[in-house]
């Protein structure tokens, strides 16, 4: 990381799309579950995160601020109301797993949630991560 802690080179767009697993129920803030169970979640979804950024070569545009449009795609089980807010909370350990891999701080991030139906990805779904330059 250099000084400014998000700066990684000239301006350019980046490989900018990852796809990884929907946040564990376990890291929704709304959810009251045992702490070594949401430590246990937050471990594995920070690696998961990190590793997957890693192996799709994931860069960190070259800005101060980073567009973290983030399309939330809930598991067909998935029967309550999701809000936005929520998603982008039980993402918190994620975020920091591909600031870790983009070595830039997480407070360079941005976030724009989008919200699908749940069961458009399947059993399991999904979350899809776009990075952008932060528009000026």
């Amino acid at each position: 990381m250099s000084s400014s802690g998000c700066w990684n080179g000239p301006g350019r767009l980046p490989r900018n799309i990852l796809t990884v697993g929907f946040p564990p129920k376990e890291l929704n803030p709304n959810r009251h579950v045992h702490w070594s169970k949401k430590e246990k979640a937050r471990k594995a979804y920070t690696k998961e995160v990190w590793a997957s950024a890693l192996a799709a070569k994931i860069e960190a545009p070259g800005t101060d601020r980073i567009l973290l449009r983030l399309h939330f795609y809930p598991p067909s089980t998935h029967r309550r109301k999701a809000d936005d807010d929520n998603l982008v909370a039980s993402f918190k350990h994620g975020r920091d797993g591909l600031a870790t891999a983009l070595k830039v701080d997480d407070q360079c991030f941005r976030s724009e949630p989008i919200l699908y139906a749940p069961g458009l990805a399947g059993k399991h779904g999904k979350l899809v991560i776009e990075v952008f330059p932060y528009p000026s």
